[in-house]
């Protein structure tokens, strides 16, 4: 036992069991985690390094694309902001997660399909201009404007779209980038541009709200407020505004001189209604445009077919066709009574005489004209002859001339 001991001591390089603790060698998987310890903060290091140079204007100057806009901001304002402070935010976690996104515009870039302006313009959160803009002026001109009412509308953007960098379209032509598909229009209602408003409705009384407003585009709403009482359109919409009150100190009601009337009008239940054919034009009937519904009948020439049908009792001629109404009724929109022609009408153009009926012209023995068919004999002269004519005229049965003087 003694002679183990002591070969085991003897053997060069091994340890013994005097030796406090054992040195072991070093495993190889420790050293692949070291270095990819290593390599990951150089790429970290190196990530960061990069996205930091990035963020700098300077850098966004290197894209032709954006020359103008970097020009433009330059010389505004916001000069001594930097571009990721706006479109990005100012915390470190936004500006690295904006760098993979931000590929799309490497891919843009070299694409050539960088244009602008752009369909869908970069959002601005309203939160990115509080951090500088903490507190506004509620009023900023002596016209009264209110911006605190203005803000509860709008994001910040949907006014100040350009506050950062107004571009110019010959700046964006010059740089090869211009896209003429895509204009940026002014907004109605409660967001418009500063600066972009136009007063383009005739008449209308000067206002400070046309600095940033397109009147037109705005709209009559979004100042007046309908009363209680204004005329509602039993069908259709409600009309433009302008379509019967001219602009200006008064709303002055001018009824429209043209349009079609069912826009705004609807036919009573207790309307004519036609026999025949469709329903003609208001205006036909209803003369007095904007000032009375009084009824107003077509002055002749006029057809009376289009509105009327003849009745299943109405007189039918023996003879011709069917007369002109306005020949027999003559108080046109007035009454439908019968005024019979005068005597200087042709009676055969509706009246057929009996068989055997003597010839000649009606009216000389009919002289109750238009009232009774009754026969009246001819006023008799010396000699015996009615404006010239015969009693063998009439009366040809034996008759010769001057032998009626007994009659």
């Amino acid at each position: 036992m003694a002679l183990m001991e002591s070969t085991e001591e003897a053997l060069p390089g091994r340890p013994t069991e005097s030796v406090p603790a054992r040195r072991q060698r070093p495993r190889k998987s420790s050293r692949w985690v070291v270095g990819i310890v290593v390599a990951a903060v150089l790429l970290v290091t190196l990530f960061a390094g990069t996205a930091l140079w990035t963020d700098r204007p300077e850098f966004c100057a290197t894209c032709h694309e954006m020359r103008p806009y970097v020009d433009a901001w330059a010389a505004g304002p916001h000069k001594n902001v930097w571009c990721v402070d706006c479109h990005v935010g100012k915390s470190y976690a936004a500006r690295f997660a904006h760098k993979f996104s931000a590929l799309g515009e490497v891919v843009g870039h070299f694409s050539g399909k960088a244009k602008f302006p752009m369909e869908t313009p970069p959002n601005v959160a309203d939160e990115t201009c509080v951090v500088c803009h903490a507190t506004v002026t509620p009023k900023l001109t002596a016209s009264g404007f209110n911006h605190t009412e203005h803000e509860s509308k709008a994001a910040c953007q949907a006014c100040h779209a350009e506050t950062g960098h107004a571009v110019s379209q010959n700046a964006l032509t010059a740089a090869g980038v211009f896209n003429p598909g895509v204009t940026r229009a002014v907004i109605g209602g409660g967001t418009a541009t500063v600066g972009h408003g136009s007063t383009n409705v005739a008449n209308h009384v000067k206002i400070a709200c046309t600095r940033c407003h397109d009147m037109k585009k705005t709209g009559c709403a979004a100042c007046h407020a309908l009363s209680p009482k204004h005329f509602k359109p039993t069908s259709g919409a409600l009309p433009a505004c302008t379509q019967c009150h001219k602009a200006g100190t008064r709303w002055v009601f001018s009824h429209p001189a043209k349009g079609e009337c069912a826009n705004c009008h609807a036919v009573s239940a207790q309307h004519f209604k036609p026999a025949v054919g469709p329903l003609g034009a208001c205006t036909q009937c209803h003369t007095q445009i904007g000032k009375s519904w009084a009824f107003s009948h077509p002055a002749p020439p006029v057809d009376c077919a289009k509105c009327h049908a003849v009745p299943a009792k109405h007189f039918n001629p023996s003879s011709g066709s069917l007369t002109p109404c306005t020949q027999c009724h003559t108080q046109v929109g007035v009454s439908w009574k019968v005024a019979h022609p005068g005597s200087s009408a042709n009676c055969v153009s509706c009246h057929t005489p009996p068989s055997g009926h003597s010839a000649g012209q009606c009216s000389q023995c009919h002289h109750k004209t238009g009232v009774s068919f009754a026969f009246s004999h001819p006023n008799s002269g010396a000699p015996h002859g009615i404006g010239g004519r015969p009693c063998a005229a009439c009366h040809p049965n034996g008759y010769t001339t001057h032998t009626c003087t007994c009659h």
